[in-house]
This record gives C-alpha cells, sequence and structure tokens, in this order.
C-alpha cells in the first residue's frame, strides 16, 4: 500500500498501517473460513515488506507513527501465528522467504538500536541537572514512548524466530545476539534487558537442541541475576526469568541448571506462595513460576531433591490447577498432571476431590474456547475420571457432592462420552 510510505503525513501513514492490520485479519478469517490462504499468502510478504520498510525510514521523531507501523507489524505476524496448530498457518507463510524473514529482523533491528541509543541519551539527560519540571515531564513521556516502540519491534522479531524455528538460528546469531547480548547480564536498560531475556527464551524453546545447547549459559547468566532478587527488578524482567527457567528446565541440559537449583527452587516457591485468586496483577508471574517448579521438579530433571519435600511443590502444583495465563505453559502442565496420576504419583483415593475440581476445571476452560488443554489430554482426563468412577465409586461419591452444580454437569457430560464411545469399541 503506498499510502503506509506516503511521505507527506504521519497521520496518513500510521492509519494505513493500522488499517492493513485490520484488513490481513479479515482476509486470514475468510481464508480460514473457505480453507483457502492464497490471499493472505500473497500479501504477507507484501505487507511485512512494505512496513518494515516504513519503520526502518520513519523520521524518529514522529513517534507515534512509528509505533503503529511497528505495531502493525507485529499484529500481523500474530494473526498468522493463531493458525500455528492447523495446516493453514503453514500455507500462509509459503510466500515469506528466509531471505525476506533476515531482512525485517534487520530492519526491526535496526530501529531497536537507535531505540536504545535515544533513550540512553534521554536518561543521561534525566540523571543530570534538569531545572525545570515541565522539561522533566516531557523526557520522561519520550522515554516512556521509546518504551512502547520496543515492545512491537521484539515482538516481530519473536513471531519470525518461531515461524523460522532452527532456520532462525544463523539471524539470531548475526542480529539478535551482537545488539542485544549484552543487555542479559546488565541492567543498566531494563527495558533492553527484557528484550534480550525474551528473544534469548524464545531460542531456547524453538530453535532446537544445539540452539538451547549454545545460548542456554547466557540467558541462565542474565536468570540467576535476577532471580537472586526479584524484588529489585522489573515485573517484565522477573517473568522474562522464570519464563526462561521453564524453557531451560526442558531443553537444555540438565547439568547447566544443577549448581543453582537450590536458588531457583526456593525462589520459584516464594513466587508461588499464597492463593492465584489473591494475586492480582501478578497472577501471568505466579502461575509461570507453578509452571517452573512444575516442569523443574514434577515432571522434570530434579525428581529427587533432597533439601525440599515433593509433596510441599505438588500441593502447590495442583492448589494451582488448572493454569490459564500463558496458554503453551497450561497444556504442558495439563498433559504433566496426566503423567502423575498415570504413574501413581498421585494418590486419587486422597486427592480425588481436587482432581474432579482440576479436571472440571480444565475441560470447562477448552469448552469456552481457551486453548490450555490438546484434544489427547482432554481424553487422558476423561479416561482418569471414568477409571476413578469405576475404582473408588465412594470416594467419587463423596468429592463429587462438594462441587459446584457447573463442574458437577461438565463432568457428568465427560464421563459419559468417555463411556459411551468406550462401549462402542468392540474388543476382538
Amino acid at each position: 500500500s503506498p499510502l503506509v510510505n506516503f511521505q507527506y503525513s504521519a497521520d496518513v501513514r500510521s492509519t494505513a498501517a493500522q488499517t492493513l492490520s485490520a484488513l490481513f485479519d479479515a482476509a486470514c478469517s475468510y481464508g480460514a473460513e473457505i480453507g483457502d490462504m492464497t490471499v493472505p499468502q500473497h500479501y504477507l510478504p507484501l505487507l511485512s515488506g512494505s512496513i518494515s520498510e516504513q519503520i526502518v525510514q520513519e523520521d524518529a521523531s514522529e513517534i507515534e507513527a512509528l509505533y503503529a507501523s511497528a505495531d502493525s507489524l507485529s499484529e500481523i505476524f500474530y494473526i498468522v501465528f493463531r493458525y500455528r496448530n492447523d495446516a493453514l498457518g503453514a500455507e500462509i507463510l509459503k510466500g515469506l522467504t528466509m531471505e525476506m524473514i533476515e531482512e525485517i529482523v534487520k530492519r526491526c533491528i535496526q530501529t531497536m538500536m537507535s531505540c536504545l541509543e535515544r533513550r540512553t541519551h534521554v536518561t543521561k539527560i534525566l540523571s543530570g541537572n534538569l531545572t525545570g519540571e515541565d522539561e522533566k515531564e516531557e523526557y520522561n513521556s519520550q522515554l516512556g514512548a521509546e518504551d512502547g516502540l520496543l515492545t512491537p519491534l521484539v515482538d516481530s522479531i519473536g513471531y519470525l524466530l518461531k515461524f523460522s524455528k532452527t532456520e532462525f538460528v544463523p539471524i539470531f546469531e548475526k542480529y539478535v545476539v551482537p545488539l542485544l547480548g549484552k543487555y542479559l547480564s546488565s541492567t543498566a536498560d531494563i527495558r533492553a534487558s527484557v528484550a534480550s531475556m525474551c528473544l534469548f527464551d524464545d531460542c531456547v524453546e524453538y530453535c532446537g537442541s544445539e540452539a538451547a545447547l549454545r545460548y542456554s549459559p547466557s540467558l541462565l547468566q542474565g536468570v540467576m541475576a535476577v532471580i537472586q532478587d526479584t524484588d529489585k527488578y522489573d515485573r517484565d524482567l522477573v517473568q522474562a526469568a522464570v519464563y526462561g527457567i521453564s524453557q531451560m528446565a526442558r531443553y537444555a541440559p540438565s547439568n547447566l541448571l544443577a549448581p543453582h537449583i537450590q536458588t531457583i527452587v526456593h525462589q520459584l516457591l516464594a513466587l508461588s506462595q499464597g492463593n492465584k485468586e489473591d494475586a492480582g496483577d501478578t497472577i501471568y508471574l505466579h502461575e509461570i513460576a507453578v509452571s517452573a517448579l512444575a516442569s523443574l521438579t514434577l515432571f522434570g530433571p530434579f525428581s529427587n531433591l533432597k533439601f525440599v519435600k515433593q509433596d510441599v511443590i505438588m500441593n502447590i502444583f495442583l492448589n494451582n490447577l488448572p493454569l490459564e495465563e500463558d496458554e503453551d505453559e497450561a497444556k504442558i502442565c495439563h498433559a504433566g498432571l496426566c503423567n502423575l496420576i498415570e504413574n501413581g504419583s498421585i494418590n486419587l483415593g486422597a486427592e480425588a476431590p481436587r482432581v474432579m475440581q482440576i479436571i472440571g476445571g480444565i475441560l470447562s476452560d477448552v469448552e469456552e474456547g481457551l486453548d490450555v488443554a490438546t484434544a489427547d489430554t482432554c481424553e487422558r482426563l476423561k479416561r482418569v475420571l471414568f477409571e476413578m468412577v469405576q475404582q473408588n465409586p465412594q470416594s467419587v461419591q463423596q468429592a463429587y457432592a462438594t462441587l459446584g452444580p457447573d463442574s458437577q454437569n461438565v463432568l457428568n457430560a465427560a464421563i459419559q462420552d468417555f463411556s459411551q464411545r468406550r462401549s462402542r469399541v468392540v474388543t476382538p
């Protein structure tokens, strides 16, 4: 769209960029309906090319137009990402080559570099001898605007990394590591540290075992600096550190985390204390701390720690299910719950009320459209319920009586569904 690059008016450029992401969304919804993504496939490289070009050319003084373009770019990639578990998602991405992806990343990184330089400059001015309150306010609002700009740029790179997986590693090495690697171990600019840690987290999670091996040591260094004193740091940075622990628990060699495991587990225990219902604004952090704790100890490499009782961690885990804040973490933990039940780590006789409440909660969430459990996990949960009814009808009956009517209905439907399908299976 020529209007995205319309040189005479920043307002026109902003409006055009925001309109393009809305149009792209409509094209994808229509494509999903008819099962044909040819239109979005055609437009994805064109839109991401022209918007990223405008981002890198935009005058830094037009911060609102710059933000509008960056936000539109990350929104377009987010729309594609929503189709990631669908064959249609792969179809949309067919036209976006690795050369194009590298060019877009290069433009985003270039813009981030300028943004970080401007932030350093403004921070220096603010720490100097500014006399007027008006002056201070003006510089602070400039700093805030630059903060806002970093987020969609980092998100855009993150989505491209998730689309490309192992193929992204050379791009990560060439552009992300030189600019952002240093901010992992230095917290001179907290927003830069958040950006850096988020992208290193993603790399360990999505880019394959070699990348996890290569980048986990740097990530761990940054994580440990933050996790040792979580009260000192911005919540976004603590969240990125905790998320990084989960990814390293799954994808990095366990001997990397072993020397630090006591500090990590104690800090995660502290972050996941208390009721989730009372967590307020910190609920996302609370839930990912629970997920990290479980991923390390209950279904991870550190299941026999001497310094903390397994039942303490199990109790925290069960008290916080179902997880709902981060769908990917929720899916992993709800599948982990099935593993713990199936391998006998959870005493179903004693835990019937809690387990039934949790299963009811997960199945309700899925019914309401939350993507917190895969079809396979839902099936396993229904089997668990069915077997509980078969093997322990009395404790199930008592547990059932303590549940609210909504949970009872969901559980009834699940048991009925499973037993009907089971009775139709003819055994030879």
